[in-house]
């Protein structure tokens, strides 16, 4: 999971306008250091969404499954004397994030901390104003979900 937290504490229209500019960003690599932070502070969140997806999917191109005379998804189903077709396609998805971790759809993810002492004090990464997080898969880089915490002082 990464999150992106602007420098100002107004920064979050730049950056979701940077990554809605140039979509590229979100494929791009992030060239990552691990670093020893003393404090990782990120308040709880819970966003759900969910939509009739049937109408996406077609102006995508993706319209066989949709057409009665055409869709082949028969076999997908034992004992079936009719033709089937998908009549309405729905999409769901939610990301909660707590103290325990992330939970994304079947996804969960944990933060392990390691106590260690060091000479030089670790820098904090705070989220106390607003800022954007994004899932996404490290190998193959695709993207699982965007969004962005406008009022980090909320409690859900």
């Amino acid at each position: 999971m990464h999150f992106f937290l602007p420098d100002a504490k107004d920064g979050l229209k730049n950056l979701l306008q940077m990554f809605k500019s140039n979509p590229e960003y979100f494929n791009k690599r992030f060239d990552l250091v691990n670093e020893k932070i003393s404090d990782f502070w990120v308040p709880r969140f819970k966003f759900e969404f969910e939509f009739e997806a049937s109408e996406a999917m077609i102006k995508m191109g993706l319209d066989l499954p949709f057409n009665r005379s055409k869709a082949e998804i028969t076999e997908m189903v034992d004992s079936v004397t009719e033709l089937l077709f998908v009549r309405k396609m729905f999409h769901k998805c939610f990301i909660k994030v707590n103290e325990e971790g992330t939970e994304a759809a079947a996804s969960t993810a944990v933060i392990i901390e390691q106590q260690r002492q060091s000479v030089y004090p670790n820098p904090s990464f705070v989220a106390d104003h607003p800022f954007m997080f994004m899932i996404k898969e490290e190998i193959s880089g695709v993207v699982f979900f965007v969004g962005a915490v406008l009022n980090p002082s909320l409690d859900s």
